[in-house]
This record gives C-alpha cells, structure tokens and sequence, in this order.
C-alpha cells in the first residue's frame, strides 16, 4: 500500500526537523520527504493535510487515568483510546487514583491493563504513601515495578524534611520528583 501526505507540517525533534513538507509511505514506512512526483503519486493514495502536523507522535506527561478506583471518570482502556485520538503515543499517569499508586501491586495492574494498547503507558508513582505528604512510599518497589517517577500529583508535600528526603531518594533511581508548587504557608 502507497500514501502520499501533502502539505503537512512535518515535526521530528530529534532531528530538529519543523517544515512544510510532503511524505511517501509504502508499506508503513517512510520511504520519501519533499517533492513528490508524478511518478511516486503513481497508486498512491493522497492525502492533503492542509498544513496538518505529521510527528512521530506525542507525549503528555499529565494523564489522569483515574483506575483504580474512579472507573467512572476514565480507565486505563478510555484515557489510552482518547490518548491515540489525540496523536499521542506515550502517557505519563498521575497517582491521584484510589488507592493512590503507591504500592508495586497498583503500578502493576496498569501495566497489565496497558500493555496491549498502541499508547504507551508510563505509571508515575505517588512520592509519599496515600498522598498523604507523611510518610515516604517505597520508591524502590515502585521504581522496579515500572514507576518513571514521583508525585503527589494535586498535593504539595508540606513537610520540607519528607520533600528532601524524596528528592534524594528519587536520585538513586535517576527518575524526577514532580512536585506540586504551592506552599500554603505562604498564602
């Protein structure tokens, strides 16, 4: 099968590629960037994208699956489907579920639940048991369960000691602490 994609607004960053271009698909990949002629249009199937972007696909690192717990809001299934919708081909999920996503078991059942979707799915999980900014969740287990990083996604960790102690454990792991910016003391 042959595609033609004209007129689009082809993005690749790693390549530090933003431009108006043309593309050449056969059998799934890319075989042409630029001109096409009438040669390459030949059983094509054309596409004008009226400067559409074309990009390898997106990321969003703020994904509020809401599984487990609030299945009435979003799944893993829903948020993946509404993700492809949207070109996105990777998601990062807060742990503001209930229970929150501090346990290796939670950040497991979303991989299971994620793993034959064409979104990739990337558990943040919670930086501090339940949320609740008091005591430090196991990084560790949740880093080895697929965990790219900690939050208290919605909820700023008050304590300045158990926040340290966070952002130095996350080191061990090389993975961000995501923090919420707020201090109410300030307010």
């Amino acid at each position: 099968m042959k595609i033609a994609l004209k007129n689009c607004q082809l993005v690749q960053p790693q390549q530090k590629i933003n431009k108006k271009s043309n593309l050449l698909i056969e059998d799934g990949i890319i075989i042409k960037i630029g001109n096409l002629s009438a040669e390459d249009l030949k059983h094509a199937e054309v596409f004008d994208l009226k400067d559409n972007f074309v990009s390898p696909g997106f990321f969003d690192m703020h994904v509020h699956l809401r599984e487990p717990g609030r299945e009435d809001e979003e799944t893993v299934q829903t948020g993946c489907d509404a993700a492809a919708q949207g070109g996105f081909t990777g998601i990062a999920c807060m742990p503001n579920t209930e229970p929150a996503l501090d346990s290796a078991e939670v950040i497991s059942l979303i991989k299971e639940k994620a793993k034959n979707h064409l979104v990739e799915v990337f558990p943040v999980g919670a930086a501090t048991v339940g949320r609740k900014g008091e005591v430090i969740s196991p990084m560790a287990e949740l880093f080895n369960a697929g965990a790219v990083g900690f939050s208290d996604d919605g909820v700023a960790i008050k304590n300045a000691r158990i926040l340290k102690t966070s952002l130095e454990y996350s080191t061990m792991f090389d993975v961000p602490i995501i923090e919420h910016c707020e201090d109410e003391s300030l307010a």
